[in-house]
């Protein structure tokens, strides 16, 4: 066999094809119906929604590049929305407002005023939105509980909120016993099953506590035209996040969920993820390509055994 012969039988073998493409790779489907959406058709429920939730897998370009598209979606129909950030808790509010008066308008500027990398966030992700945001003028809020009044919450209960109207929004509606345990699973699952089962209720509280602090200000400030919310997916679950809290406060305006989710190599229906942790109840699913591990307990367990010396 010659070398000529020997290259077009590798260039034949089906193990060097290139793979297809995942089929549910950049598609949209509807979370109820379980049926495929066109963008058309969730640009306009956009158009016409009072809140609209952006839940991404934090860091990922793509989900990022989607909530921006969805912000000009808005400025291009004439609305002013305000943009709500997980990103910023409560304590950044102030230092923010100031901040955009003195007419900086340096998004870079202001992530590194509030020290954002320092707080574990990759404020370089979030800077295109941050300054879109300041570029067209739109009103910018600091949604999120703060790490410090969250711990003292996962210590104390509820008592433990400073917030009066959130304190009573938490305890006046609680989950149901199937949506609770639904939670705790979920935070049992996303901390690798090494979180001992005894601290999960107290975790799941604290989390509770920032979905109804995050939908109280979002309550708060959509008299003033819609409100779009950026965060990650969990914030956004129908069941147990902040539509649920949202739904509490005004049952005459259904938040739009949008829940951006990263394919996985072994998962290629939608049934597969509507199973899983990814497939929380969403009003709209949007499939994108996946920048974070498919299995992000791999690494964390290795962690652990090299510390452990084994």
């Amino acid at each position: 066999m010659n070398l000529m012969t020997l290259l077009l039988l590798l260039l034949m073998s089906p193990s060097l094809a290139a793979a297809p493409p995942h089929p549910l790779l950049d598609t949209l489907w509807e979370g109820a119906s379980r049926q495929p959406l066109v963008q058309a058709h969730l640009q306009q429920r956009v158009l016409e929604s009072r809140w609209i939730l952006l839940g991404e897998v934090h860091g990922n370009p793509v989900h990022h590049a989607r909530q921006l598209e969805v912000l000009q979606w808005l400025r291009a129909s004439g609305q002013t929305p305000t943009v709500a950030f997980e990103i910023f808790d409560q304590t950044d509010q102030a230092a923010m407002t100031q901040f955009i008066e003195t007419g900086s308008g340096d998004a870079a500027a202001l992530g590194q005023q509030l020290d954002m990398e320092a707080r574990g966030w990759p404020f370089a992700s979030y800077q295109p939105l941050v300054q879109y945001a300041l570029d067209e003028g739109l009103p910018i809020l600091a949604v999120n509980l703060s790490r410090a009044q969250a711990q003292r919450v996962a210590r104390e209960g509820p008592d433990g909120l400073e917030s009066v109207p959130v304190r009573q929004l938490l305890q006046q509606h609680p989950l149901a016993t199937e949506v609770q345990e639904a939670l705790y699973a979920h935070i049992f699952a996303a901390h690798c099953e090494y979180l001992p089962k005894a601290h999960v209720p107290a975790v799941a509280l604290a989390q509770q506590a920032r979905d109804a602090t995050i939908a109280w200000f979002l309550q708060q400030a959509s008299s003033s035209g819609p409100v779009v919310l950026i965060s990650g997916a969990g914030h956004v679950r129908k069941d147990y996040g902040v539509p649920f809290y949202l739904q509490a406060l005004d049952p005459e305006h259904a938040p739009l969920s949008v829940g951006f989710i990263e394919i996985h190599s072994e998962r290629s229906t939608l049934e597969a993820y509507l199973h899983g942790p990814e497939g929380a109840p969403y009003d709209v699913l949007w499939f994108s390509a996946r920048t974070s591990p498919e299995d992000p307990c791999v690494a964390f367990r290795e962690q652990l055994e090299q510390m452990r010396g084994e």
